[in-house]
């Protein structure tokens, strides 16, 4: 990935993540929706952050923190609204690191197929 990908990838995140925010508080000074606490909303950031870390691949195709990123805003998301608690969801870490393993392998052997076969030279 060239830096330029690299570059466009940050502005993306950046962008996406101010528009988030932006929308968060537009709904909450224009009472959009009764009930919404903007406070409670925090891992909204996270979840957009690690979503665009998915689809634009941070370094050579990593995704891995993106998916962590998600896991960890949803996670807390659930938390702030009573849906699951942080002291009865331990075990989703378990099941978080086998996706992310898979999830690597997965772009692992992606890249290796990929890849020019050693000692294969066009002619």
């Amino acid at each position: 990935m060239s830096r330029k990908d690299r570059d466009d990838g940050s502005h993306l995140v950046g962008g996406a993540v101010l528009i988030v925010i932006g929308l968060i508080f537009l709904a909450g000074e224009l009472n959009m929706a009764p009930g919404l606490d903007v406070g409670r909303l925090w891992p909204v950031i996270l979840i957009t952050i690690g979503l665009v870390r998915i689809v634009v691949p941070h370094r050579s195709g990593n995704r891995g923190g993106g998916v962590w990123l998600l896991f960890v805003g949803g996670l807390f998301l659930l938390h702030n609204y009573w849906v699951l608690r942080l002291h009865d969801s331990w075990p989703l870490f378990i099941v978080a690191a086998g996706v992310s393993i898979v999830i690597g392998s997965w772009g692992a052997s992606r890249h290796q197929l990929n890849q020019p076969a050693e000692g294969h030279h066009d002619r």
